[in-house]
């Protein structure tokens, strides 16, 4: 991975969907919170990074799960007492 590694500061939690084809990674700091999303070969176990949501609305990102029929993600955060869902495409 050629990323910048204040995304993964502070890491909490993981996700897998059921298919496997991704990873989600919940990581909070002081101030911010990230989610960020790696696509997963299905072969090799690779992961390629694809993109994060960054900002104060998840300050203290904890945790992450995908919803078990794959269409969302669902974070929690703490001390910003948030919970944040984003679609899957």
């Amino acid at each position: 991975l050629r990323q910048d590694w204040t995304n993964f500061i502070n890491s909490q939690s993981v996700a897998v969907p059921l298919d496997a084809l991704h990873v989600y990674l919940a990581a909070g700091g002081a101030g911010y919170g990230n989610v960020v999303g790696f696509g997963r070969d299905s072969t090799s176990g690779e992961l390629t990074y694809l993109d994060r949501f960054s900002g104060t609305q998840i300050y203290g990102a904890r945790n992450v799960a995908v919803s078990p029929d794959g269409n969302h993600v669902y974070v929690t955060a703490w001390p910003g007492d948030a919970v944040a869902w984003f679609r899957r495409d």
